[in-house]
């Protein structure tokens, strides 16, 4: 994360805005031919309490407003509130999200009221948005459903690759960048690697990537000479090296 100079306090305060004619512009999308139309998911940065936060999945099949713990424990105290929901969470809506991310619904841990704004150079909007807390690995930070998107009158568009916005000084364009899917891939890849090393060593079986080694006999005549081979060699190499 980094941090985001603060800017004025009643802006962050604001929850449910009243209508103003500016939220009422009508936002339009380019033309995109067939080849240019994208299929990547939308990944976006957004302000969460001052605080610059990467790998924004906006997922339009959410009902509501997720933030992973590995991302709210790097908030600040101060922003966190001070009386979170904590029973009778709702989990309707909850699901995997594409390209990463787990059951969400499992592990739900507190409801919070965060400032959350997104912003394009001197175009921004900001305002209090409900977040459910979950314990789950996933590549993303925080999963931006319908609510959110709604609150902030925004528009996504998974052709375009971006996410449109009214402000008062004018849309804004939000697009994803090819380095944040990149990175939410290679984060996905990694935790799915460790999912399936955890299952197997549960399951008792030897860790496939594991370093294993076998000891073995080079030349009969020096019984005494024997060296270490790594036990990942396949069965073709085994005996070249034995009669090397």
């Amino acid at each position: 994360m980094v941090k985001i100079p603060l800017l004025q306090r009643e802006e962050y305060a604001r929850g449910r805005e009243a209508t103003e004619a500016w939220m009422n512009t009508p936002i339009t999308f380019p033309r995109v031919i067939s080849d240019d139309a994208s299929d990547e998911p939308l990944i976006i940065e957004a302000e969460v309490e001052g605080y610059l936060v990467r790998r924004v999945y906006v997922d339009e099949g959410s009902s509501v407003e997720v933030m992973f713990e590995h991302c709210f424990e790097n908030l600040p105290a101060k922003g966190k509130g001070a009386n979170p929901k904590r029973n009778k969470i709702g989990t309707c809506g909850l699901r995997r999200p594409r390209n990463g991310g787990n059951n969400i619904g499992e592990n739900p841990l507190s409801i919070w009221n965060v400032c959350f704004g997104i912003h394009v150079w001197s175009l921004s909007r900001r305002m209090s948005i409900k977040f459910l807390v979950v314990r789950a690995p996933s590549p993303y930070n925080i999963i931006l459903g319908r609510p959110g998107l709604k609150a902030l009158h925004a528009i996504p568009s998974t052709v375009h690759s971006m996410i449109r916005f009214p402000t008062p000084k004018g849309i804004a364009t939000l697009v994803t960048r090819a380095t944040i899917i990149a990175e939410c891939r290679l984060r996905e890849g990694k935790q799915i690697l460790m999912e399936k090393q955890s299952e197997t060593q549960e399951a008792g079986q030897p860790d496939e990537g594991a370093d294993l080694t076998e000891q073995i006999l080079v030349n009969p005549c020096f019984p005494d000479q024997i060296i270490t081979i790594g036990g990942r060699l396949s069965q073709l190499q085994k005996p070249t090296i034995r009669h090397s």
